[in-house]
């Protein structure tokens, strides 16, 4: 599998892996068990949520540039958000 890629694209899938495992630490680990990791979890909410979003639009952006190739950067960070929010989402 030959992934193209640009330096933007490549910035942008390790934002969205950044982002993943953030909010997936955060469902598995409870972070107010510490106070200051409960306080740094709240810092980074909702800038990660911002992120969450951001980088799905600019990806979706990217990969319908790229005429939807599946072979694509795009695409992998496309899969990598939508399979964390089903993780989220279905998570109780």
């Amino acid at each position: 599998m030959n992934l193209s890629s640009t330096k933007s694209q490549r910035i942008v899938f390790i934002l969205c892996l950044i982002n993943a495992i953030f909010w997936l630490i955060a469902q598995w680990v409870d972070v107010y068990q510490w106070k200051i990791a409960g306080a740094v979890y709240e810092l980074l909410a909702l800038f990660m949520l911002f992120l969450f979003v951001g980088t799905f639009a600019v990806t979706v952006i990217q990969w319908v540039k790229q005429k939807a190739s599946f072979q694509s950067l795009s695409f992998l960070s496309l899969l990598v958000l939508f399979i964390t929010f089903i993780i989220l989402w279905m998570r109780e």
